[in-house]
């Protein structure tokens, strides 16, 4: 739901201008659209909808869609922590001329998830979100997260 967000946002767009439109907004909203249509798929009724035995086709009986919905927040914690340990990353390696970037994520990592990672590993090697257009500002996951949740429940979940 995550990625349709994008390309809903981009459908929805009503800019004048191409260049404010879908996934050229500013940063800090820029997963807001994306974000906000993942809170869909926690809901009972769409998940209901797109659920369904691969034989029989019945939809996701309520006994196990309960506890499916509530399983939602169990690692919101270790979520929000990850996200922290990224974004410091993210603005360390923007804001240093030169930087050790395993050593980094080592340090933060042991000092924010408790657990230092795997040895012989670059986690920074691989995220493509360094160098993919976010450029110091990772953090803006969190950020857009907020204006996403507001959206939801003071809109779209109140009215539908």
């Amino acid at each position: 739901f995550h990625e349709f967000g994008h390309t809903m946002h981009y459908i929805c767009s009503r800019a004048t201008l191409a260049m404010f439109a879908g996934t050229k907004v500013e940063t800090d909203f820029l997963e807001c659209p994306s974000q906000m249509l993942e809170n869909w798929v926690w809901e009972a009724e769409p998940l209901t909808r797109m659920s369904g035995h691969y034989t029989t086709g019945k939809p996701l009986p309520r006994e196990l869609l309960e506890p499916l919905v509530a399983s939602r927040l169990a690692a919101v914690a270790s979520s929000c922590l990850r996200l922290i340990n990224l974004a410091l990353l993210d603005y360390t390696i923007h804001t240093q001329p030169r930087v050790d970037t395993e050593k980094v994520f080592k340090e933060l990592s042991e000092k924010l998830l408790q657990y230092p990672p795997q040895e012989g590993t670059n986690m920074a090697s691989h995220f493509t979100h360094l160098a993919g257009g976010y450029d110091g500002r990772y953090y803006s996951y969190m950020w857009s997260e907020v204006f996403s949740v507001d959206l939801f429940t003071t809109r779209f979940k109140k009215e539908g």
